[in-house]
């Protein structure tokens, strides 16, 4: 898919879907997935503070203990021994200054009605102000924030305060009476989140198996903070599935300037990553599901080399492309590295495009000549003769700019009808 192309819909990859839901536990098919702090993969190290068993990502802090650190900045070793590992709820926000009005405050202890009317009278002294006894409009129905020992005003048409709706928020939107049931209980706040609410049906349940399958794995860790970056980053591209994009496009991907969650450090390796999961989930593994593709993907194929992909779709001729991948699936199941069939491919991309290119050259020069550049140029006994009256033929077509370029190329496609084995041996084709 390129740029400038609408994203291709889930039908686009059958049985994918089907395979998701079967796949993804109950346990990962939440919108937000919350993880123990002493989760092998996505929890972290204990906060340093003595006794304190919330993750500590905040210079080894846990981030109750560093907003307290932040306050006055003492000696940062003297506070990690001293600080008190207990949990202590959030105080209730304070309450707007007019007397009477219960909304939380929100700007130079007014609330967002009131700071309104202080704005529109002029800014004036604030005393003063108060003093002339600006009007209070209550709530109807009253309703009181849910957060237990709040009791403001919620706001309008909602069931928290202002400042209780903003960690309600932070914290994904979850259930409200699920949020405040456990707004002081330190086992749920403690918890590291991911957010999943802003994706499609599809790409969430991409991304929970994802998730699943790297916690299965427990090889390597994942911050929350970094895969929430990931998730709202594949959110703003505007695709279905990962698989709409392929790896050098994830990477490579610009978002909008001021894309809000997303920054220089979004974590493209874990989008990588998920995305590899759910090909495999989708697409499978092994010669069978490699061998008819245009590019080999050889980690599919148990191959770990810094060469990743062999690609043949630059090969015009089909009898070429079928002889190319008998030799290189020759040359991997030797044992020897990707390089040299990467290179050979190459070689041979370059030397399938110069027939094309010269038969083109002789037809307009002579217009009564028939292109013959997709098919083998003869049909002799041998694999071999065919190579060397193929590269005779062109040659004879050829610009003497391209005498050099026929020499190697003939070479090339020569070595690949000689080295790939008889359509008798057990490696040809499957």
């Amino acid at each position: 898919m390129t740029a400038g192309q609408p994203a291709r819909e889930p039908a686009a990859y059958p049985g994918l879907l089907a395979a998701l839901m079967a796949a993804v536990r109950p346990g990962f098919r939440g919108e937000v997935l919350g993880f123990d702090p002493r989760d092998p993969v996505f929890g972290g190290p204990p906060c340093l503070a003595d006794g304190c068993e919330r993750p500590g990502r905040n210079r080894g802090l846990c981030r109750w203990h560093y907003q307290q650190w932040l306050v006055r900045k003492p000696d940062f070793a003297e506070f990690a021994a001293t600080a008190d590992p207990e949990w202590r709820p959030r105080s209730v926000p304070a309450a707007c200054q007019v007397p009477g009005c219960e909304y939380a405050s929100r700007m130079l202890g007014f609330c967002q009605g009131h700071y309104g009317r202080y704005r529109r009278a002029g800014r004036p002294d604030t005393r003063a102000w108060i003093a002339a006894g600006p009007p209070v409009t209550h709530p109807d129905p009253l309703v009181t924030c849910l957060i237990p020992g709040c009791g403001l005003w919620a706001r309008p048409g909602a069931v928290f305060c202002h400042a209780h709706a903003s960690a309600w928020s932070l914290h994904g939107c979850p259930d409200p009476r699920e949020f405040a049931a456990g707004y002081g209980d330190e086992a749920k706040l403690g918890r590291d989140r991911i957010s999943l609410r802003t994706l499609s049906p599809q790409l969430r349940l991409e991304w929970q198996y994802a998730f699943q399958v790297r916690s299965d794995a427990g090889r390597q860790k994942v911050d929350p903070g970094e895969a929430q970056r990931a998730v709202i980053f594949t959110a703003g591209a505007g695709v279905t599935s990962l698989l709409d994009w392929d790896e050098d496009r994830w990477r490579q991907h610009e978002p909008p300037p001021g894309q809000p969650g997303v920054s220089a450090t979004t974590p493209r390796s874990l989008i990588v990553y998920a995305r590899r999961q759910v090909e495999e989930l989708a697409f499978g593994r092994g010669w069978d599901v490699e061998y008819p593709r245009d590019t080999w993907r050889l980690r599919n194929l148990g191959i770990s080399d810094p060469i990743a992909h062999v690609r043949f779709g630059g090969i015009p001729q089909p009898w070429l492309k079928d002889l190319a991948k008998r030799w290189c699936r020759h040359r991997l199941a030797t044992g020897l590295s990707a390089g040299l069939p990467a290179r050979g491919v190459r070689v041979l991309t370059h030397f399938g495009s110069w027939p094309a290119r010269a038969e083109a050259a002789a037809s307009r020069r002579s217009p009564g000549r028939c292109s013959n550049a997709t098919s083998p140029p003869c049909m002799p006994s041998s694999a071999a003769g065919s190579c060397k009256e193929s590269t005779s033929r062109t040659s004879t077509a050829s610009s003497p700019r391209s005498t050099s370029t026929n020499g190697i190329a003939g070479k090339a496609a020569e070595l690949v009808l000689q080295t790939v084995p008889e359509r008798s041996s057990g490696l040809n084709r499957r």
